[in-house]
């Protein structure tokens, strides 16, 4: 974290402020410099990612959105409804399979917090929006489901139960707290057992 020093006032020549008159005209002036500074000591990053932002989305178009709709667009919500999961759901694999119907419900019995790691797992993104899409996963029903977050898709198993589906499903979002373990820029190694 680094420090940047501004100076508000000339300090070449020494003014007193006396004590008993707290709010003499070099107080003020101090207390509005020191308020302007505040302002303006992000302007720089705010300006960039202005930028960042008006190259993706026109700016006539962000002007139409509130606040709190830009925040949503930009971030996502917070909180995870399993129904918007099943509603924005793709599937290249029957809806009304068991093994889908027992992810859900899965799901619902998780909190939001580990919904969200399963937005993580299977998106890469912890917040919705974001659509998935649902696949079959060759293999036996005690296998792991498989992401692939550059698709937004999870390949699940043909489980044989919601608390198979739930087990399997939280020991996977539990233990890839990354995307790539194999790039490691600092040569650190991931302990799946944190």
């Amino acid at each position: 974290h680094t420090h940047t020093h501004t100076q508000l006032l000339d300090c070449s020549r020494r003014r007193g402020v006396c004590s008993r008159s707290p709010f003499t005209i070099l107080h003020c002036r101090y207390q509005r410099l020191a308020c302007q500074a505040r302002l303006r000591e992000s302007s720089e990053q705010i300006a960039a990612m202005r930028r960042g932002l008006t190259a993706i989305i026109p700016t006539p178009l962000i002007r139409m959105w509130t606040a709190a709709e830009l925040e949503l667009a930009v971030c996502g919500t917070p909180d995870i409804p399993v129904d918007e999961l099943r509603r924005t759901a793709r599937y290249s694999i029957d809806r009304e399979a068991p093994e889908v119907a027992f992810m859900f419900e899965a799901l619902e019995g998780m909190s939001n917090e580990d919904r969200s790691l399963f937005l993580r797992f299977v998106t890469g993104r912890a917040r919705l929006p974001a659509s998935i899409k649902i696949c079959s996963l060759n293999g036996s029903a005690s296998s792991l489901p498989v992401s692939h977050t550059c698709f937004n898709q999870i390949d699940i198993p043909q489980y044989e139960s919601a608390e198979q589906a739930e087990e399997k499903i939280h020991y996977a979002i539990a233990n890839t707290r990354t995307m790539d373990t194999d790039y490691h820029p600092r040569g650190e190694q991931f302990d799946l057992d944190q």
